[in-house]
């Protein structure tokens, strides 16, 4: 976070948008905050539709900003055939949501945002980042999306990238994937049960149960892909997400050939 204008952003892209390929596949916005100045960047998203009417266009929000109706409104008169906004719970308990976004109060608002695109009838993923303070409570927080937001049109399940300001807070972040794989599996085996489509991302094969292989996903850009050593023989590499090779990478105790 910086305090400084940079809406210079969004010229630079409406630039670029007649110069994407039309048959690209997906655009994917991240920021920051993309939805901070919300009635430009609907602007733009609606010259994404226009630009690229067969790309799908993911938004990476805290979706806060879908709690203020104006600016549900405004999305879903954008009226893109294939918009779906990816949106973060950290936990069902509002209190650790909270502290992992250093927030007060933006679980209440990230939950409303959810069911008010949901009832615009507009495209909603819910993103659970996997660290020290999110992995210990993953099977209570998929059970409770699947009591209470089972309508969601997707559930990403993530291992943790460490680089940013999740290197500055490692020893409040990282656990090895191991030491949540049982409750990996029950989380995901909850979300299974109530008909949500799910995907696990950037968790390699050999540190997740052989039961949720089939929601695990190549899911890493490919600059930033790669594999150790003990990935040499190893019969799933073809089908594994491997490893980031971005930041600070740590490794799991459990990273080894599978044969």
């Amino acid at each position: 976070p910086k305090d400084i204008d940079d809406r210079w952003m969004l010229d630079e892209i409406r630039e670029s948008l007649p110069l994407i390929d039309k048959n690209t596949p997906t655009l994917t916005f991240t920021g920051g905050e993309p939805l901070s100045d919300w009635p430009e960047f609907t602007c733009v998203l609606a010259e994404c539709r226009d630009e690229l009417p067969n790309t799908a266009v993911q938004v990476l929000t805290n979706g806060r900003a879908f709690s203020n109706s104006e600016i549900v409104n405004a999305w879903q008169n954008i009226k893109h055939p294939n918009l779906i906004a990816a949106i973060p719970v950290y936990a069902s308990v509002d209190h650790i949501h909270d502290y992992v976004v250093q927030a007060k109060g933006a679980f209440d608002e990230t939950i409303l945002g959810i069911l008010k695109l949901k009832d615009r009838g507009q495209l909603v993923q819910i993103r659970i980042v996997l660290h020290a303070q999110t992995a210990p409570f993953v099977t209570e927080t998929c059970r409770w999306i699947a009591r209470n937001l089972p309508f969601v049109d997707h559930v990403a399940l993530m291992g943790l990238e460490n680089t940013g300001f999740a290197i500055a807070n490692e020893n409040l972040l990282w656990i090895d994937p191991m030491d949540y794989q049982d409750s990996l599996t029950a989380g995901v085996e909850a979300l299974a049960a109530a008909r949500v489509k799910i995907s696990i991302y950037n968790l390699p094969r050999c540190v997740i149960s052989r039961s949720v292989w089939p929601y695990a996903v190549q899911s890493i850009s490919d600059w930033k892909n790669g594999f150790v050593e003990e990935c040499a023989s190893c019969v799933e590499k073809k089908r594994c997400s491997g490893f980031f090779t971005s930041g600070r990478p740590r490794q799991s105790r459990g990273i080894a050939a599978i044969h």
